[in-house]
């Protein structure tokens, strides 16, 4: 059963994803050469570098069983993968379609934090994604005891990010890849807060993950970029 969900729930994440891109696209004028196509692109990059970082990361679930590292319904797959996927297959479309990359680095922004929020949800029905121990009365009740529903957190504040982004960024700002560096400075600030409540992570010492030091290079880098940006303006 769990299978079906979280499969199910990752194919309408995506496709929701692209229509909602799409549809800003439209908007502005930026049209999709080849709609399949490039649905097909993002789709298989952004599945295979999420499975890919995930299990890179956590590598000990599966080196006893190197085939199981195929098997994506049983869950396992890295938000930060899909991220980077979603960024390749970016650069892969604007080389062989002939798009404009900051154009298309911007739209994504319209749909990729609501495919993020959907998609969690598959870490709810595969018991995923979960905290510490928490007497909140919104935990969520793992092997009888309430734990931090992390997935949770992160659908809700990706949900508000992207519902923010929809209805307040203004068409002409679009194009210029300042967008996608707000998404990506919002998001590793998120991610990283988030995973110190996290229970099963590779760590790197007693306090700081292996992904959260990734996340923070993310956000002290576009965060350097946005004030960059934001003073050669002034």
């Amino acid at each position: 059963m769990s299978f079906n969900i979280y499969g199910l729930l990752v194919g309408i994440s995506a496709v929701i994803a692209l229509l909602l891109i799409e549809k800003k696209g439209k908007q502005i004028g930026f049209e999709f050469k080849n709609y399949f196509l490039d649905l097909f692109i993002i789709f298989s990059l952004t599945i295979f570098f999420a499975r890919a970082w995930h299990v890179a990361t956590d590598f000990n679930l599966y080196q006893d069983s190197l085939i199981e590292t195929l098997f994506i319904w049983n869950g396992g797959m890295s938000i930060l993968g899909a991220i980077l996927g979603y960024f390749i297959a970016v650069i892969v479309l604007a080389k062989i379609q002939k798009y404009e990359v900051l154009k298309l680095m911007d739209l994504i922004v319209f749909g990729l934090p609501f495919a993020q929020s959907i998609g969690r949800w598959g870490n709810y029905f595969n018991q995923e994604l979960y905290g510490w121990e928490t007497g909140l009365p919104w935990g969520i009740m793992i092997n009888g005891v309430k734990h931090h529903p992390l997935f949770l957190y992160e659908s809700l504040l990706t949900l508000l990010f992207g519902i923010y982004v929809w209805f307040s960024w203004k068409d002409n700002e679009i194009g210029q890849g300042r967008l996608f560096v707000v998404y990506l400075s919002f998001y590793s600030f998120v991610r990283f807060l988030l995973d110190f409540l996290r229970i099963e992570k590779t760590m790197i010492s007693s306090w700081l993950g292996l992904n959260q030091l990734v996340l923070l290079f993310v956000f002290l880098v576009s965060l350097s970029f946005l004030l960059n940006r934001g003073e050669k303006t002034k």
